[in-house]
């Protein structure tokens, strides 16, 4: 049997501010890239992914249809992902009917390095993720639920809520193989608030998975140690917080700005993939020349950009093509 990876990504974000007045975290800059492809990019091109829609969702639907439009997804809307109500189990359950599969669940802020998480549940059963807590990382345990391991450290015996003193921080990633159980579980009125988390109790048998190399992009500081670490050292962005530019396969994506820009235009804005690889930090201060310049097919580069500082490609390869198994779900 197949499995899915579901990445809710429904919420404000609230607790990262000014990066997501006008974008949803999942499209926050991590390097070069948006937050969601590098959660994207940890599984295998054939595994079918469910992405669960609400705030600024349109935005988040059309980026990942440009950058991956030869890859299956699935897009959920979730009518209610703020205020009373909603809340992760909420949002995770308008995924149910596109779930009866076994699946990975993983958060659009969980930004994994080295570790491999791709782990099929058909062959490593019910699982999930822990980062153990060392003196001179940045993360306090008591803001994060953590697991309890057996003696062994073989099985999970209890994920305890926030407030708590345990260095195995649950790390936000886990598989699910006894799905039936899961979803039971889900259907209790106080899984809404607790997420995923609260189907994972019901199961039996939970492997440990220690992840060495983990970023919580969900809190400022978390996410700005993010940054750092995958920050280019080619290239010097000046972000916005009403857009992003991103580097991905050698081309340059710059994002719509959300505030001003409509579905049908915003399309068309994310289309502009400039026609140039890199503009090396020749300009002052190493910023990347042509950055927020709408090149379209058959133009040159940029002034900013010009001379002997750029890398041509050829005809652009990120184009929006009929999507039909992607028509809006809308829960």
């Amino acid at each position: 049997m197949n499995y899915k990876v579901a990445i809710p990504s429904a919420g404000l974000g609230s607790r990262i501010g000014p990066h997501t007045k006008f974008l949803n975290k999942a499209l926050v800059t991590i390097g070069d890239k948006p937050a969601i492809s590098r959660v994207i990019d940890k599984f295998s091109s054939n595994v079918p992914i469910v992405v669960l829609l609400g705030y600024k969702g349109d935005m988040i639907r059309e980026v990942l249809e440009q950058l991956y439009p030869d890859r299956e997804i699935d897009f959920i809307d979730v009518d209610l992902y703020q205020g009373e109500g909603s809340g992760l189990g909420y949002t995770l359950c308008k995924a149910e009917d596109y779930l009866q599969s076994p699946f990975i669940f993983i958060a659009n802020d969980t930004i994994i390095g080295v570790d491999d998480i791709d782990l099929n549940p058909n062959y490593h059963g019910n699982w999930a993720t822990y980062y153990h807590k060392v003196d001179a990382d940045q993360y306090n345990p008591e803001v994060f639920r953590t697991l309890e391991l057996s003696d062994d450290e073989d099985e999970i015996v209890g994920i305890t809520g926030k407030g708590t003193l345990n260095p195995n921080i649950y790390a936000g990633i886990c598989g699910v193989l006894d799905y039936a159980e899961f979803w039971k579980a889900m259907e209790s009125k106080d899984a809404i608030g607790a997420g995923e988390v609260f189907g994972l109790r019901a199961l039996h048998h939970i492997k440990p998975i220690r992840i060495r190399e983990w970023y919580d992009c969900g809190s400022l500081q978390s996410l700005e140690v993010a940054k750092e670490k995958f920050k280019s050292g080619e290239r010097n962005i000046l972000e916005k917080e009403d857009e992003a530019i991103w580097f991905l396969d050698e081309e340059v994506v710059k994002s719509p700005p959300p505030a001003r820009l409509g579905r049908g235009r915003s399309v068309r804005a994310l289309q502009a993939v400039l026609r140039f690889a890199r503009c090396r930090p020749q300009a002052a201060g190493g910023a990347v020349p042509g950055a927020g310049h709408h090149v379209s097919r058959g133009q040159g580069p940029p002034a900013a950009c010009s001379g002997g500082d750029v890398t041509r490609l050829g005809p652009l390869r990120v184009q929006r093509t009929p999507q039909p198994a992607r028509a809006a779900r809308r829960a």
